[in-house]
């Protein structure tokens, strides 16, 4: 079939296209839309696709962190040095921990940035924050 509508002849004023052509040139046209609905179809699959997984990765997460904070105390592990707290301190900033004398801490001492102060995690209160240094101890 050729690309003219006219059948081999160049198309005169008031000549009707080729009903064959006309037909042809719709199913080509409803094929390519076709077409272009399932890429996009699968498109949006595959973005829910990613999106679920990335949500299941998120929850599953977010499950053990729970799990772990449901442990007792005792079989709960953390890294650093196990520091205790040699005196009471109550939060100066938003970014101190409030602790009693007694408590444990956690702490990195090879990676503190701030002279004077230890970036800590204390379990009692779940959080991470600064305490003084000269408020701590080694645990004996």
């Amino acid at each position: 079939m050729s690309g003219n509508p006219y059948g081999g002849q160049p198309g005169a004023a008031g000549q009707q296209p080729d009903p064959e052509w006309v037909r042809a040139m719709m199913i080509a046209q409803q094929q390519q839309q076709a077409q272009v609905q399932a890429q996009a179809q699968a498109r949006a699959q595959a973005q829910a696709v990613a999106q679920a997984r990335q949500q299941a990765a998120a929850f599953a997460q977010a499950a053990a962190f729970q799990q772990a904070l449901q442990q007792p105390q005792e079989q709960q592990q953390f890294n650093g040095t196990e520091l205790v707290m040699l005196y009471s301190y109550q939060a100066q900033a938003p970014d101190n921990l409030t602790l009693e004398r007694g408590d444990l801490l956690y702490t990195d001492l090879s990676n503190q940035s701030v002279e004077g102060w230890l970036w800590s995690y204390a379990p009692n209160a779940r959080k991470f924050g600064f305490v003084p240094r000269a408020y701590v101890g080694r645990r004996q």
